[in-house]
Parts: C-alpha cells; structure tokens; sequence
C-alpha cells in the first residue's frame, strides 16, 4: 500500500492575549502594575510553551485529505499485517469510502504488536502511520480512546515483533508472502484495538477486532482474489498462516 500525497498543512491560528493596564495616580502603582503585567504575560507564554510542546509530542493526527480520508497520524498503533486471527461467531459494523454508509462483516479478533517510539527508531522512521478516517470504524480523525490504538499502516516499519517467531513477538524482520485465490482473510487497518494488560515477551500488543474478508477502501473482496501478509513468516511452514484468517492486503487477478 502507498502513502497517498497529503494536502499541505493548514497555517495555525494565533491567539493573542490582551492585557489591559489601568491608569494609576503615582508612577510606583503604574509600575507595580506593569510588573504584575509582566509576570502574567510571561506565566502565560509558559503556558502556552508547555501546551505547545505538549501538542507536539501527543499529537495524533496531520491533515486530512477531505476527498480519500486519508492522513498520517501520529503516535503509537497496531500493526497487524504479520498476525494470525480468529472469528469471534459476531458481526462488526465497517464504515465504507464516504464514511456514511456501512455495512457488517463477520467479525475475526487478532493480537498484533504496537508499535512503539523505540520500534519506530530501530527502522530509522517516525511514529507515525497511514490512515484512512473513513474506513474500518475510525470516526474522521485519528483521535482514540483512552486504553485503545488504531489499526495502522507504515511502509518503513518492517522490523517489529512477530507473532510466528519463536518465543512470540519476537523482534524480527517481516517475511511477506502471497497465499492462495479464494484464501480468507482479515482486515485490519483502520480498526479499534485495545491495548493489552500485559505484555508478550516484553513486546507491547494490541486486541484488534477486524472484518473477515473485508477489501480496503470499500473494495469487494472477490473469490479469485489473492493477498498478501506477513502472517506466518516464522513459521514452519509460512503456508500454514494463510488458513488462519491472516490479516492482510488484497491483490486482484491480472487482467
């Protein structure tokens, strides 16, 4: 999958504060005055500072694309095209293209890593990911809920832990590959995860719930398709991840 171009980023509008000094009858109130001004200036553009740095470091999404939903969010998320998953038996409401309409989907439930600052650094990138607001059962932003992340995609994050390593989620470089037409998969990307109690192995993982054999961008799966994970990479052999409903991408027929 390729990072879309993203629209330039909106100007930030300033807001200045105002404060107004009284008049008073001797130079030395004017000058308390001005003084107490001063400290208040100064205790706000701290403020400021601190919610700017802040911002910087907690925030949790770019520009959004108006017409794809697409954006680069910043900040920890689920990467799950190497994990295995399983049906819940429920159905989960997935949100299509336009973000209005939707429609439900078996329902699969899969343990994927987060990936972290520190994960993001080993593959020399940023912690950010590619996101599709209007997918999956994102809300038009790349804001969550306290405990949970989002589902996500980075082209450049391909050493994370794995699930088929040996102990699991383990970090290793991902081993792509190709299952077979008609194989059932899980869609993952842009779905809610909730963030584990404990840790594997010491790597932080997420619950993801998916849609089996739901196609990216509102795209029909069809039975001649293919499609590609890293599902499985570790194991032995990789094939057998395939009947796992893998997360994944879905790769049409040649014309």
């Amino acid at each position: 999958m390729k990072p879309h171009q993203f629209s330039r980023l909106l100007s930030s509008v300033l807001l200045v504060m105002c404060t107004n000094t009284f008049a008073a009858e001797s130079g030395m109130l004017l000058a308390q005055n001005d003084l107490r001004n001063d400290s208040m200036r100064s205790r706000v553009e701290d403020k400021r500072a601190d919610s700017a740095n802040k911002d910087r470091s907690n925030s949790t999404k770019s520009t959004i694309n108006q017409m794809s939903g697409i954006t680069q969010c910043q900040g920890e998320f689920a990467l799950c095209l190497a994990s295995t998953c399983k049906p819940t038996g429920r159905k989960i409401k997935v949100k299509r293209d336009d973000g209005k309409t939707f429609r439900f989907f078996e329902e699969s439930e899969c343990k994927c890593p987060v990936i972290t600052a520190k994960i993001a650094q080993k593959n020399g990138t940023t912690l950010t990911a590619i996101a599709g607001v209007n997918e999956g059962n994102m809300n038009g932003s790349c804001e969550h809920k306290p405990g949970t992340v989002w589902a996500l995609y980075n082209k450049d994050i391909v050493l994370y832990p794995q699930e088929s390593a040996s102990p699991p989620f383990t970090m290793k470089s991902q081993n792509m590959q190709q299952c077979s037409q008609g194989t059932v998969g899980s869609n993952c990307w842009n779905f809610e995860c909730k963030v584990d109690k404990e840790m594997t192995n010491g790597a932080k993982t997420a619950t993801c719930f998916c849609a089996i054999n739901d196609g990216q961008f509102g795209r029909e799966v069809r039975p001649d398709d293919s499609l590609f994970t890293a599902a499985g990479g570790y194991s032995n052999p990789s094939s057998q991840a395939c009947s796992r409903y893998p997360a994944n991408g879905w790769i049409p027929p040649k014309p």
